[in-house]
């Protein structure tokens, strides 16, 4: 009697599945289980004492799935019937094969097939699930990275697609970190290739640009294609506090306190944010978003959230830049010259959060969107604008806290520190009239009462400190004693 025949889906599998009577122990009459399942005339067979351990509902859930290997958004997984948590249907371990990138992604839902095998497995079963893309710009950028990271450490499953300039440059940690990544070399320039990609995705993460028209509108014409109401796509993308700052950085005003009529902008209230965007067309990117969400309110099939990043501070776990901008770059300018500084009189004010903290809202934001769910729930379109803020800090007090930790480190002979009108300053650090001397305060309630976000990493004041010994490292500075 001839062995099973081997469907050419399931061929390059075979280094798993050489086998599988290895596999399967002998089963007790009353522990076995099967059911026969058809779709698209292929024939399935499901069988494990795990399923005995099951509601019904949701075992006749899982019945009811059939794979479809004639699907090339199929793919294929070995997992361990008891390494799932039968509720939440969520695999804690897994063993996986060795197949292509896009083969290696999904272990999730637990729906435990064994198809046109002819054996069943007791031990191993084969999962087979339709694949869901993320596609993500700026995967080597400091935020775009670590939201990668976190998002592939929290979901192995999901099968993401990344956008890389250069692959070569992060070709080593992609294959050693992030092998089930799968790299779309290009930029932001190339909308054709952009918009193909967004075709095929679920969910689009546009973390690299946040002026960049030219991608967001490639972005959003891919999202279009066979897109409608009941099967959205979604799309977060990134902005900055700048835009709460829109009418100082008009009037030149840098270095000066909030005005008693400036605005603290509360993302439980979108609407004065549009308003603010709507004010101001230079805010190109933030105004098309806007324009989806006022205009299309998901008529098209497309919901989107706005996520406005403050000061942002902490090293980033992503395979390119692991660097912030604007507290590296007062601490590295401040050791290079002896001498920490400010724009004007430091007295502007911004919020501020942990990178990780800020990932871990990209992350919920994913996971709401994979559940299908949150579109009337003040999550996405109109409602959808998150601030990320966890405290509030003048520029001034930084770089107090960057003099103090440069003269520990025997960086800075004083504690003093020099106020520099912004032409002065944009010499020492790009934009930095707008970066670290205009108010951008805001209240962050969204993320919390929509996602039960809860920001729980370390600091301002020690990451200010990590950040200048840093800095002075790489500018050879030898550390003078052992306060810091």
């Amino acid at each position: 009697m001839s062995g099973p025949s081997y469907p050419p889906w399931l061929l390059r599998h075979q280094a798993v599945v050489t086998d599988e009577t290895s596999l399967r122990p002998p089963l007790k009459p009353e522990r076995r289980r099967r059911l026969s399942v058809y779709d698209d005339g292929v024939n399935g067979q499901t069988q494990s004492p795990f399923f005995t351990k099951l509601p019904g509902e949701l075992r006749s859930q899982i019945y009811e799935f059939a794979i479809r290997p004639t699907n090339p958004e199929a793919v294929l997984h070995v997992a361990h019937c008891y390494s799932m948590k039968p509720l939440k249907l969520v695999g804690t371990k897994h063993r996986r094969c060795r197949c292509t990138s896009a083969e290696r992604n999904l272990v999730g839902f637990m729906h435990l097939c064994w198809g046109e095998i002819g054996r069943p497995l007791w031990k191993d079963n084969l999962l087979a699930l339709p694949l869901t893309c993320r596609m993500a710009t700026g995967a080597t950028g400091y935020v775009g990275g670590d939201a990668l990271h976190a998002l592939h450490r929290a979901h192995p499953e999901y099968a993401i697609s990344a956008l890389i300039r250069d692959p070569a440059k992060t070709a080593a940690v992609f294959a050693k970190e992030y092998p089930d990544v799968r790299v779309v070399q290009g930029s932001l320039d190339d909308s054709d290739l952009i918009a193909d990609e967004a075709a095929k995705a679920d969910v689009v993460l546009n973390f690299a640009a946040t002026s960049h028209l030219p991608s967001v509108k490639a972005i959003h014409e891919g999202l279009k294609k066979h897109r409608d109401a009941s099967k959205p796509a979604y799309w977060l993308q990134i902005s900055g506090a700048t835009l709460l700052a829109c009418g100082e950085i008009a009037s030149k005003t840098f270095g000066e306190p909030p005005s008693p009529s400036s605005a603290t902008y509360a993302d439980l209230d979108s609407s004065a944010i549009w308003a603010q965007a709507k004010q101001y067309p230079s805010r190109t990117v933030d105004n098309y978003i806007r324009e989806i969400a006022e205009e299309e309110g998901g008529s098209s099939g497309i919901q989107t959230a706005l996520l406005v990043g403050p000061i942002i501070f902490g090293a980033g776990r992503g395979p390119g830049n692991r660097r912030s901008i604007q507290i590296p770059e007062l601490a590295r300018t401040a050791v290079r010259r002896g001498k920490a500084w400010q724009v004007g009189r430091g007295l502007a004010e911004w919020d501020h959060v942990h990178v990780r903290d800020l990932s871990d809202i990209t992350v919920r934001l994913v996971e709401r969107a994979v559940q299908g769910g949150g579109a009337d729930q003040g999550v996405w379109g109109r409602d959808g604008v998150y601030f990320a803020g966890v405290g509030r800090v003048s520029f001034g007090d930084i770089s107090r806290r960057i003099a103090a930790a440069a003269v520990a480190l025997g960086a800075a002979d004083s504690l003093d520190v020099e106020a520099l009108p912004a032409e002065e300053a944009d010499k020492l650090v790009a934009h930095a009239g707008v970066l670290l001397g205009t108010n951008a305060r805001c209240d962050a309630g969204r993320a919390a009462e929509k996602l039960g976000w809860k920001p729980q990493h370390q600091s301002l004041e020690q990451a200010i400190e990590e950040t200048v010994r840093d800095e002075a490292g790489k500018l050879g500075v030898a550390k003078a004693n052992s306060e810091l």
